[in-house]
């Protein structure tokens, strides 16, 4: 009897052991598996960042998007600045001053005056007077 008693005091020994271990491999386990759910989350965290920078996520569409919209918003101001430009033209006195001085034909008088003046030149004429150093 005491035989086994000891034997099964032997057994049950085994059988904690063997509990403690499998106890022990568990919370391993769950260790493991908590660090690997971590270090996914950080992978997919770290991919969707490299997207964005990259411009292949869907992120970056919209962005795209917006700079379209932002674009055709300067067009717009552009073509509003424009008209604004031509409306004032029409009003602007000095361009209709500039355009009168042009048709009254003061530039063909100037160009006459300027031809002259060069045929003159051409012309012989008489010796120049050299002019004496004053005496000191």
């Amino acid at each position: 009897m005491q035989q086994g008693i000891e034997s099964a005091r032997n057994a049950s020994e085994q059988l904690k052991q063997k509990v403690n271990e499998l106890k022990r491999r568990i919370d391993e386990a769950e260790r493991t598996a908590t660090t690997l759910v971590a270090r996914k989350n950080a992978a997919l965290a770290q991919r969707k960042v490299a997207e964005a920078l990259s411009g292949v996520a869907e992120a970056d569409n919209a962005f795209a998007a917006l700079k379209g919209f932002e674009e055709s918003v300067a067009k717009e101001e552009a073509k509003a600045k424009a008209f604004d430009q031509i409306a004032s033209a029409g009003q602007d006195d000095t361009l209709g001053a500039e355009f009168k001085m042009l048709q009254s034909g003061s530039v063909e008088n100037e160009l006459a005056a300027l031809k002259a003046a060069r045929a003159q030149k051409s012309l012989p004429s008489a010796p120049a007077k050299q002019l004496a150093a004053p005496e000191q």
